[in-house]
């Protein structure tokens, strides 16, 4: 019934699991409480000093350049197998070490990283982005047809 509705399938998944990216590195690159908190997240985890500082970088950068791609739908499936392998590796480190507590110090949301049912989600959303594509409005459909 809907099937010429399908190419416009992922381009809400693609709005959310974009925004949501492009936010979460922005808080760790741009909003002080943000990166400090993250900063915080890890040393709970062992992750301390000058390597959780890079660290809080590199995520943040990663997180704010593949929101951004999945935006406007620029190596969607390349993005997806990264943040998928990305958040496998957090459930993994929550398996293992636990959710580190957020700092209470820092007026900021209760975590930068995400929990277990929401790390599902996001990997459910990166999954369906892969095997169905970036769909309408992309740049990946546009490279397609030339």
């Amino acid at each position: 019934m809907f099937r010429k509705w399908n190419e416009w399938a992922p381009l809400p998944v693609r709005l959310v699991m974009g925004a949501s990216y492009t936010a979460a590195g922005f808080l760790k690159l741009f909003n002080e409480n943000g990166h400090n908190n993250f900063i915080h997240e890890l040393s709970a985890w062992g992750i301390t000093g000058t390597l959780a500082n890079v660290f809080t970088w590199f995520m943040g950068a990663l997180e704010f350049a593949s929101g951004l791609l999945i935006l406007i739908g620029a190596y969607v499936s390349l993005v997806a197998i990264v943040q998928t392998l990305g958040t496998i590796g957090l459930l993994i480190g929550i398996c293992l070490w636990g959710l580190p507590p957020a700092a209470e110090c820092c007026n900021y949301f209760p975590y930068a990283l995400p929990n277990v049912p929401y790390s599902f989600a996001i990997i459910a959303g990166l999954l369906t982005l892969l095997f169905g594509g970036a769909g309408k409005f992309s740049v990946d459909e546009l490279r397609k047809r030339s």
